[in-house]
């Protein structure tokens, strides 16, 4: 979690890991991750700011399989609703 200030305002940005596998022969790996990593990365920016991704080997305990890690940051709370500074015109005292 983080701080992020947007436009004047200040929210709080979490970032959140998705782990894309893929099992099969090396090469199908390899091929499938490209695509996966791109439908996902594009289904990412509708909830949030992707930032990053990496290939990982992933060891679930038997064979080793590749996977790309990729990194969302999701704006979650607003500190406040109104700007730093209020806007006053037209308002008489």
């Amino acid at each position: 979690m983080s701080e992020d200030n947007t436009n004047g305002a200040r929210f709080v940005e979490c970032m959140f890991p998705v782990v894309i596998v893929h099992d099969g022969a090396v090469r199908a790996q390899v091929e499938a991750l490209d695509d996966m990593l791109a439908y996902v990365w594009t289904a990412a920016t509708t909830v949030g700011d992707p930032s990053d991704s990496r290939p990982v080997n992933l060891d679930v305990g038997g064979p080793t399989l590749r996977s790309h890690l990729l990194r969302v940051g999701v704006l979650i709370q607003a500190y406040t609703l109104c700007p730093p500074d209020l806007v006053t015109t037209g308002v008489t005292p």
